[in-house]
C-alpha cells in the first residue's frame, strides 16, 4: 500500500471516531486533528492545525505532558494514559485523558497520535464530593462569616467549569439589592452590573426568582434567556454563558445567594445541582453557627460529632468505604478499601469494582446497581469475591446505598464493606469439623445421616438400588491394648485411607465411631456392585499395617443393608446392616453378610436372649458345673471342665457355645469368665484326691478376659484366697484367641506359668492351625474338637487327620485331650492312638460342685 494511499486510509479511519484523535510531529506542532477533537475544543481545524500543542495545555500540566512526550519519543509503546487540562476556543480548560503513541515510522502518519477521552464530567463528580468535605473543614474551622465565605468562594472556583463563585447577601434599605460579600474567580464581572432590585429585569433573572423564591435556579444559556438582555454583553465579555443561584437561610429567612457561573452552556445538570444544594445548606448552617453566640457551643459539638462520624465512616474508619457514581467507576475510597485489595488509590480511582473482581463473582455488582436504579429497592446488600493484588481471594460483605438529591435522583453510590474472609474460612472450618472426624477426617455420623436422609429422598422420586455397609475392625482391642491408643489412632487411619482409596467417588464413607465404618452407596445397578466393593475392601487389607514398628494384619467383618424403596426410617437401614454386621462375627468374622428378613427376627431372639441372660446372672441363675476328664488307659478322673450352664426358662438347658455369642458382643462375658473362674477355684479346693492325686480343674477363658493384662494377677489372688495350689488350674484358650496377637498371647502365658498355672490349648485343628504359632505358645495340654472326633468316625480321611493330631501333639510332649467321647470303641480308638484324656457323653455330663465331691469320695471307697 502506497504512503499516499495509507494517508488516507488513516484520515478516513479515525475521521469519524468519537474520541479525540490529533497528530502532532517531531517539533510537538500539530499536523491533523480529526472533527471530534474540534467540536470539543471549539476551533476551526483549518485554522489551528500547526501550531505547538502546548498552546493548549493548561500551563500547571506542562511538566506532566513533557514527561508524557518524553516516555513517547523514547519508547514507540508509549506511556501509560495521564489527564491533563486542554484549552478551549472560548478560553475555559477540559480535563481529558489522553494517551500517546509514536508513530513516527508509520508513513500515513509521521508524527505522535493523541488519543483524548473527555473526563471532566467525573472529574467534577470526584472535586464535587472533595468539595463538599472540605466545606465541612471550612465550617468547622471558620472564626468569622467573611473568612467563611471568602473559602467557599475559592474552594467553589477551583472546581474545573467554575469561572466565577460569589455570595451576595440581601438588603432591604431604600431599594431591595443585593450585596456582593465574598468572591473568587472572574469577579470583575460583578462591577459592571447593578444588583439592585429596582431593575425589574435583574428581579426576574436567575438570582432575582431565587431571593423572591427560596429555591434554587439555573439559566443554561445566559445569552437566550430575554430577563438577562441587558447582562449579555458582560456575560459574554467574561464568558460566563451559565448560571446557578442558590438560597442561603438563617433560619426560616432568605439572607442571601449563593451564585456560580460557567463558561460552558448547560453546565449545571441535575448531578452538579444536587451536590451544590448541600453545599448551600451546608454554608447557610454555618452562618447560622456563626450568628447565633448562644447556639454557637451546641452547634459546634454537633459539628464535631459529625465531622467524627464523616470521618470515623470515611477515611479514618477501618471499615473499607467507597463511593462510585452511576457507572460504578470510583469517585472516591478510603485507605482501608485498598488495603483489603492491595492496591492504591491512584489505581482504584477512576476504575470500576470489575478491575478487581474475582472472575467468577462479576455480574453481582452489576445486578445490584440495576435494582437500585429501577428502585426495586432502596438498599443492597450482597457478598462478593475480591482479587487481591497478591492472588489471594477476598470475601467482602458489601452495604451499597443510593445518595439522592431532593427530587429523589441518584447523585453517586455510598458502599460500606467487610472482609469476612477469615470468618467465612472459619466458618468453613466449624463446619467441617461438626460434620467430619477429627482423627480420619471422613465423614462423621452427623454427616452420614444426612447423606442418608438425602437418599432416602431421592429414593422416593426416583427408582434404583442404594446400599449401606457396616465394616467392623476384628479385635480392634488387641491392637489397643497391645500397642497402646495412639498406635491404635494410628491404625484407625491407616485404615481410613485404604478403604477411601477404593470407593467411588459418588460414595459416602464414614466414621460411625470407635472401629466401626459406614459406607453409603446410590444408584447401583445391581447388588454385585456391593460384592465387588465388598472385595475390595477385603483385597486393601491383605497387606499387613505396621504398629511399632511390626507388621499387624487388621481383617474386617461387614454387613450389607440394600434397599430399592423407600422406606419409613431410613435408620432402619442402619439397624439392618448391624444385624447382618452381628451376623458376619457369630460365623466366625473377617467376612461379609447381606442383610435378610429373617435375620431380623433372628436379632429379636438374639436381643431377647442377652436381656434374660443380663436378668439370670444377676439373680444367680447360671450355675458353674463340672464335666469329668478321664485318663483314657486307666478310666480314672484327673479333672474336671468348669462349665457355666443356663437353665432358660422355656428352653431348658444351655450350653455355653449358645450362650457365649451373646455374651461376646454385650461384654457379658467378661462377668461370666470371672464368675466360672472364681467358683473353679473355689469348688477344686474342696476335691478330695483320688489315689494320692487330687483332680486339676480346667477353665476355658475368653478372649476378652485372656488378653486383659490384669488376668495374672486376678488368678493370683484367687489361687491365695482360696489356698489352691497353681497347679491344679489349668486356663484354656481357644485357638484363635491365640492367632489375633501371639505377641502378646504369649507374654500373658508366660505370667501364668510364672504362676505355676497351666495352659491348654481348645479347638486345636478347626480353625487356620499354625504350628509354628503352637510352638512359640508351647501350652501343656491340647483340646481335640469334637468336630474332629466325629469326622474320624465318618471316613478314613478323618481317622488320619485324628491320628495325626494326636501324633504331633505327643511329639512335642504335650497332653492330648479328645472332647466329645461318646463310645467305648471312641475310647478305644483314642486310647489306641496315644490319646491321653477324654471327656464327653461316655464318661458323665455336667455335675453340680456338690456331685463333683460324692463322686470323687466314692472313687476314694471302692
Amino acid at each position: 500500500m502506497s504512503a499516499a494511499h495509507s494517508e488516507r486510509w488513516f484520515r478516513k479511519l479515525v475521521a469519524n471516531s468519537s474520541d479525540m484523535i490529533a497528530v502532532f510531529d517531531r517539533e510537538f506542532n500539530l499536523t491533523y486533528v480529526n472533527p471530534a477533537s474540534a467540536q470539543l475544543l471549539g476551533f476551526d481545524l483549518a485554522i489551528e492545525t500547526r501550531r505547538d500543542i502546548f498552546s493548549y495545555i493548561h500551563p500547571d500540566d506542562f511538566e506532566a505532558a513533557r514527561g508524557a512526550m518524553a516516555d513517547v519519543v523514547a519508547s514507540p509503546e508509549g506511556g501509560a494514559p495521564f489527564v491533563l487540562r486542554l484549552k478551549t476556543a472560548s478560553g475555559e480548560y477540559r480535563f481529558v485523558e489522553i494517551r500517546l503513541t509514536n508513530c513516527l515510522d508509520e508513513p500515513a502518519v509521521s508524527g505522535y497520535v493523541v488519543n483524548g477521552h473527555d473526563v471532566t464530567d467525573q472529574t467534577f463528580l470526584a472535586r464535587a464530593l472533595q468539595a463538599l468535605t472540605e466545606g465541612r473543614k471550612i465550617l468547622m474551622s471558620a472564626t468569622d462569616e467573611m473568612t467563611l465565605l471568602a473559602d467557599v468562594c475559592r474552594n467553589l472556583d477551583d472546581n474545573p467549569g467554575v469561572l466565577l463563585a460569589w455570595v451576595g447577601y440581601v438588603e432591604h434599605d431604600e431599594a431591595e439589592f443585593v450585596r456582593p460579600m465574598a468572591s473568587a474567580g472572574r469577579s470583575g464581572f460583578l462591577n459592571e452590573v447593578n444588583l439592585s432590585w429596582s431593575e425589574y429585569e435583574y428581579a426576574q433573572g436567575v438570582i432575582g426568582k431565587t431571593v423572591r423564591t427560596g429555591v434554587a435556579h439555573v439559566v443554561d444559556d445566559v445569552r437566550g434567556s430575554k430577563e438577562l438582555t441587558r447582562w449579555w454583553d458582560q456575560a459574554e465579555k467574561f464568558g460566563l454563558l451559565s448560571a446557578c443561584a442558590l438560597p442561603l437561610r438563617v433560619g426560616e429567612k432568605i439572607i442571601g445567594v449563593l451564585t456560580l457561573h460557567s463558561g460552558e452552556v448547560g453546565f449545571f445538570g441535575a448531578d452538579r445541582l444536587a451536590l451544590l444544594k448541600d453545599l448551600a445548606e451546608e454554608i447557610s448552617y454555618g452562618i447560622s453557627r456563626l450568628r447565633d453566640a448562644d447556639r454557637l457551643v451546641r452547634n459546634e459539638r454537633l459539628l464535631l460529632d459529625s465531622e467524627q462520624r464523616f470521618l470515623l465512616a470515611f477515611e479514618a474508619n477501618a471499615a473499607p468505604m467507597l463511593f462510585s457514581d452511576l457507572e460504578d467507576r470510583v469517585i472516591a475510597v478510603n485507605g482501608a478499601f485498598c488495603r483489603m485489595i492491595g492496591y492504591s488509590r491512584e489505581e482504584v480511582m477512576g476504575r470500576d469494582s470489575k478491575n478487581f473482581t474475582y472472575p467468577d463473582d462479576v455480574g453481582i455488582t452489576e445486578a445490584s446497581l440495576e435494582r437500585l436504579k429501577s428502585r426495586e429497592v432502596d438498599q443492597e446488600r450482597y457478598v462478593k469475591r475480591y482479587q487481591h493484588r497478591d492472588g489471594r481471594i477476598i470475601v467482602s460483605e458489601v452495604t451499597r446505598s443510593p445518595a439522592r438529591n431532593a427530587s429523589g435522583e441518584i447523585l453517586y453510590f455510598v458502599i460500606s464493606e467487610r472482609d469476612v474472609t477469615e470468618e467465612r474460612t472459619l466458618a468453613a472450618q466449624l463446619s467441617y469439623q461438626a460434620l467430619h472426624d477429627p482423627l480420619t477426617g471422613l465423614a462423621n455420623r452427623a454427616l452420614f445421616e444426612d447423606r442418608l436422609g438425602q437418599a432416602h429422598l431421592r429414593m422416593a422420586r426416583q427408582s434404583g438400588l442404594n446400599a449401606v455397609i457396616l465394616i467392623d475392625l476384628d479385635h480392634f482391642k488387641v491392637a489397643n491394648d497391645s500397642f497402646g491408643h495412639l498406635a491404635g489412632d494410628g491404625l484407625l487411619v491407616a485404615v481410613a485411607r485404604r478403604l477411601s482409596a477404593v470407593m467411588r467417588s459418588s460414595d459416602t464413607l464414614c466414621r460411625f465411631g470407635g472401629d466401626e465404618f459406614l459406607c453409603l452407596l446410590e444408584g447401583l445397578a445391581s447388588g454385585d456392585e456391593v460384592a465387588a466393593l465388598a472385595q475390595r475392601i477385603f483385597d486393601a487389607l491383605v497387606e499387613p499395617f505396621t504398629l511399632a514398628d511390626q507388621p499387624y494384619e487388621q481383617r474386617v467383618s461387614m454387613g450389607v443393608a440394600l434397599w430399592d424403596h423407600p422406606v419409613a426410617d431410613p435408620h432402619e437401614v442402619l439397624g439392618d446392616a448391624d444385624i447382618a454386621l452381628y451376623q458376619s462375627k457369630s460365623l466366625g468374622r473377617g467376612r461379609c453378610t447381606v442383610f435378610t428378613p429373617t435375620m431380623r427376627a433372628e436379632a429379636v431372639t438374639y436381643f431377647e436372649l442377652t436381656r434374660e441372660l443380663r436378668r439370670a446372672l444377676a439373680d444367680d441363675e447360671v450355675p458353674v458345673q463340672f464335666e469329668p476328664i478321664v485318663d483314657l488307659a486307666t478310666n480314672e478322673v484327673v479333672a474336671f471342665e468348669a462349665i457355666s450352664q443356663w437353665h432358660h426358662p422355656t428352653r431348658g438347658w444351655l450350653a455355653p457355645e449358645s450362650i457365649l455369642p451373646a455374651a461376646e458382643e454385650s461384654d457379658l462375658v467378661v462377668e461370666i469368665g470371672e464368675r466360672t473362674l472364681a467358683a473353679a477355684v473355689a469348688a477344686a479346693r474342696t476335691w478330695p484326691p483320688v489315689n494320692g492325686r487330687a483332680p486339676y480343674v480346667v477353665v476355658n477363658v475368653s478372649a476378652r478376659q485372656f488378653l486383659d493384662r490384669g488376668l495374672a494377677a486376678m488368678v493370683e489372688e484367687l489361687l491365695r484366697d482360696h489356698e489352691l495350689a497353681p497347679e491344679r488350674l489349668v486356663v484354656e484358650i481357644s485357638e484363635s484367641v491365640a492367632q489375633r496377637d501371639v505377641a502378646q498371647t504369649a507374654d500373658v502365658i508366660d505370667e501364668l506359668r510364672r504362676a505355676g498355672v497351666g495352659i491348654a490349648l481348645d479347638g486345636f485343628g478347626t480353625g487356620y492351625s499354625s504350628f509354628s504359632h503352637l510352638i512359640a505358645l508351647n501350652p501343656r495340654a491340647l483340646r481335640i474338637d469334637r468336630s474332629l472326633v466325629r469326622a474320624s468316625e465318618a471316613s478314613r480321611l478323618g481317622a488320619s487327620l485324628l491320628g495325626a493330631l494326636i501324633t504331633f501333639g505327643v511329639t512335642l510332649d504335650m497332653t492330648v485331650l479328645a472332647e466329645g467321647v461318646e463310645s467305648a470303641a471312641t475310647a478305644e480308638r483314642l486310647r489306641a492312638l496315644g490319646c491321653h484324656l477324654g471327656q464327653g457323653p461316655l464318661f458323665s455330663s455336667a455335675m453340680s460342685p456338690d456331685e463333683v465331691v460324692t463322686m470323687l469320695e466314692r472313687s476314694t471307697t471302692s
